[in-house]
This record gives C-alpha cells, structure tokens and sequence, in this order.
C-alpha cells in the first residue's frame, strides 16, 4: 500500500524503499495510510466518542497525540504503562494509541532491545511518542532508561508492573483490563486501519492557540478533583489536552471537556478494584 510521509517540520523526508534504518522502525513510520482523507476523519470521528467510553483508552490516544506538546509545556516526559491482563489485550491498546502517529506495525516495539538502542529511539523521534512491550522480558530497561528523552511520551506495556524504585512523577500504571473494554476493540480496527492520519493532521492544521489554556484548565481540576496525584497530574493534563487535540481536527468539539472527563474518572475508577490505578 502506498503511504503519504507527513514528517514533523525538522525531520527530513526521505525515501522509506531505500532508507537502512527503516526496517528497524525509523521516522518513515510515522506517516498516514493512504485512504480517502474525508473516510479517515470520519472514521477518527468515532474513534473519540467511542474512546471517551473507555477513560483510560482516552487516556492513551490522548498521551499519543499530545506528545509534541511536551516540550512546549515544560513538563517532565511522560511513561504510560499498562500490566497484567492478557497480552493481546496490552498490544492492542498499544497499537490503538500509535495509530494516532503513525503506522503501529512499526511503531511497537519491545524492551528487551539493548538499552542503547532505546535510548538513541527516543533520541531519534523525540517530540513523536515510542511504545515498547514486554517489559518482563526485561525488567531492569527501564532503570537504565531513567527518565527518558526530554520531550517524550513513552506508552508502555508488560505482565509485571513497573519496579517501585522507577516510579517518580509523570509515570503513570493501568491495569490492563482497563483498556479491553467492549469498545477497545472496535477502536483498534478502526485506529490501525485509519493509521497516522491525526498527527497529519495536526501538522497542517495545528492548534497551538489552545494547548496552554487546555492544560492549565485540565491540570487546576485534575488537582482539584484528586490532590493526592502531585507530579502524575501533569501526566493526565497532557492526556486531556491531546484528547481534545484529536477531538478537535477530527471535528469533534466537545472533546477537551470529554478527555478531562476521562482523565478524572481514569483516576476515580481505578482507585478500586478490579481496575487500579498506581499512584507511585
């Protein structure tokens, strides 16, 4: 299938046939698959109003999208991760949530790869988001990430829960079954076969006279609501401010009030059983 290339300015284009590095999941994968521009919003459309059902799959499409606003609002990088459940439970919430950038296929990729090697990804892509499962094949990786690339959203997955020594604000764990909820898998098929098609989107059409007011708005009530979260609210007002991103290029207008919505009861819902939200 063809695909169009939509590189964050900075980023050169290049041809992905002949790129060496593409085959290891380089910047060539974070483009938009090449369907009809009016059937991919529409699809995305029902992309949101079925996530805002699932508030911690808002959560994750939320993380993905805001990511290149990291940076821009001086926060610390961002680790969303998700454990126990079944595994194609995990991997389908994380292909849903890299679909938001590009082609997911390509953009998952595994923690047991050489530290270095993920270091240098994060490096590479830096403000684009990176997903990485299996952390049980690997447990000590995420040590010796520390906290990641500035700028970065890193959305993870894995059967065992992070290590209680790489817990510090900005990381933020879910329960798996958080995420396989009757809608996740309709978005999935829908994400991964509408692929990249949001962050295209937010190249051309940006909406940066929003962001600032959008966080500050959703962090005020995230902190408001639950002031025992500290450093992680920051976490979940990035979230709420790319849900409403999403919603907002798609059409969907009412969707930084849905993301701030799904954010506080992400937080509310997983404070109990059988869901759990981990306040490291």
């Amino acid at each position: 299938m063809q695909t169009r290339l939509s590189l964050l300015d900075g980023h050169p284009s290049h041809d992905a046939t002949t790129c060496p590095n593409c085959a290891t999941g380089c910047l060539a994968a974070y483009h938009a698959e090449d369907s009809h521009e009016a059937s991919a919003r529409t699809a995305w459309q029902e992309v949101v109003d079925l996530a805002f059902t699932e508030p911690a799959l808002a959560v994750l499409l939320g993380a993905a999208m805001a990511s290149v606003f990291v940076d821009r609002l001086g926060i610390q990088p961002v680790l969303l991760h998700l454990f126990g459940g079944t595994e194609p439970a995990r991997a389908q919430a994380l292909r849903s949530a890299m679909s938001v950038v590009g082609q997911p296929g390509s953009l998952v990729r595994d923690w047991c790869e050489p530290p270095r090697s993920i270091l240098s990804r994060l490096d590479l892509v830096s403000p684009l988001p990176v997903a990485l499962q299996g952390l049980e094949q690997s447990p000590r990786a995420i040590r010796l990430i520390g906290g990641g690339a500035p700028g970065t959203v890193i959305i993870s997955a894995g059967q065992i829960p992070l290590p209680a020594e790489a817990h510090r604000p900005g990381r933020l764990e879910f329960k798996a079954p958080a995420v396989s909820g009757a809608a996740a898998g309709l978005v999935h098929a829908i994400t991964t076969t509408h692929y990249g098609w949001p962050r295209a989107w937010l190249s051309e059409h940006p909406v940066s006279g929003e962001i600032e007011n959008w966080f500050k708005v959703s962090l005020d009530v995230i902190n408001g609501r639950s002031p025992d979260l500290g450093g992680h609210a920051e976490a979940l007002a990035l979230s709420a401010t790319g849900f409403g991103a999403l919603g907002r290029i798609v059409g969907r207008g009412f969707a930084f009030y849905a993301g701030m919505g799904a954010a506080l009861r992400a937080v509310e819902s997983m404070r109990s059983p059988p869901l759990h939200l981990v306040i490291g």
